[in-house]
Formats: structure tokens, C-alpha cells, sequence
């Protein structure tokens, strides 16, 4: 590779990198997963805990 293409590389780097510290892209990527995470929780809470409960009734 020449010079020339490497530092293309870093400057590509170096502007997405700026990119993700302005608009906050790596904040909302993590509340995405826990977010998820936390929808799997209350399905199932309430397939495996409180379906049942209320089947007894």
C-alpha cells in the first residue's frame, strides 16, 4: 500500500470516530441492547411467572 492510501485510511477513521462522539451513536447503541434485553425480561416474567398465577384463578 502507498503512504498516500494508509493516511486516507486514518482520516477516515479519525472522521467517523468524530462522527460517533457528535451525534451520540455509541450511547444509543447501548440503550438499543439493554433496551432489548429488558423487553426479553418482562416477556418472560410474565409468560413463565404471571400467566400462570392468573390461570390458577
Amino acid at each position: 500500500m502507498s503512504d498516500k492510501t494508509i493516511e486516507e485510511k486514518k482520516e477516515f477513521v479519525k472522521e467517523f470516530v468524530n462522527f460517533l462522539k457528535n451525534f451520540g451513536i455509541i450511547g444509543l447503541a447501548i440503550a438499543f441492547v439493554i433496551g432489548n434485553a429488558a423487553s426479553k425480561l418482562v416477556t418472560a416474567l410474565v409468560t413463565d411467572l404471571i400467566n400462570p398465577i392468573v390461570g390458577l384463578a
